[in-house]
């Protein structure tokens, strides 16, 4: 198990990895760590295809919640590094003493791949937030511990013929790792470059739907010039065209994870 995932299960209250039966009885007990921190959030943001958007909807994301006025982060676990390109133009405003979080807005911060995450969830955790975890996108310990940890899980799929058996492939590696015990709700699906003009992405859209359900976000993320723009300007896309459509896509997700309910404890569904 990778030394950063250990400590941040440390700093989540985690149990040690060996000591999880995925066979077990769900336990009835509250998580610790929950119990102690109930106005944080921690969502992993996973995908089993590359290309398919997670580190670019993880950074937009704790962008999006962050201008809400909720703290968030992204922290990076993808030895890829890359969701710190999305914040390369923006100057760290605040760099709290023992927090790995550069903050480079009031409320939006990042934790390069690397780097101890203890920081940003017990500097979180001192009030409300949401950490989005951008993991790897094969199957590692690194993702196995996010996925089975996180509070919820946000999938990120492509809108192509092979979504609907993506989903059937991630489901069933939920399965294996996602604690029933520690589940909030099941993990949610998003469909990101998603072009309505094209009879593919409808196509896939409505197949996706029909096995997903209300699980997969209504809002898909509209493909739009503008992300690839604004990673290479090193900025997210927020500040590249506020007025797009995509921005109104992230604002949409932003609102959900951002709302004070979608902070306070559930039970599995």
């Amino acid at each position: 198990m990778a030394p950063d995932i250990v400590r941040l299960l440390r700093a989540m209250r985690a149990p040690e990895f060996e000591y999880r039966d995925p066979f077990a009885a769900a336990s009835a007990q509250p998580s610790p760590r929950r119990a102690a921190w109930p106005g944080l959030l921690i969502v992993a943001v996973a995908s089993l295809e590359r290309g398919a958007g997670r580190t670019t909807l993880a950074a937009n994301l704790a962008t999006a919640v962050g201008r809400r006025g909720v703290r968030a982060a992204a922290i990076d676990l993808d030895p890829r590094d890359h969701a710190r390109l999305h914040f390369r133009a923006a100057t760290p405003s605040i760099r709290l003493p023992g927090s790995a979080v550069q903050w480079t807005e009031r409320s939006v911060g990042y934790v390069p791949y690397g780097r101890d995450p203890v920081g940003v969830i017990e500097t979180l955790a001192e009030g409300s937030g949401v950490v989005f975890l951008d993991t790897p996108a094969q199957p590692s310990p690194a993702l196995e511990q996010a996925l089975a940890e996180a509070d919820e899980v946000l999938v990120v799929v492509r809108a192509s013929p092979a979504a609907a058996e993506t989903f059937r492939a991630t489901e069933a590696l939920l399965a294996r790792w996602r604690r029933p015990a520690w589940r909030r709700t099941r993990a949610r699906y998003v469909v990101n470059h998603f072009d309505a003009r094209r009879k593919v992405d409808r196509d896939s859209l409505a197949a996706l739907r029909a096995v997903a359900g209300t699980r997969l976000l209504a809002h898909a993320v509209q493909q739009d010039e503008a992300v690839r723009t604004a990673l290479a300007r090193g900025r997210c896309v927020q500040d590249e065209a506020p007025g797009s459509q995509v921005v109104a896509d992230l604002q949409a997700i932003a609102r959900d994870y951002g709302a004070s309910d979608a902070r306070t404890p559930k039970g599995p569904s």
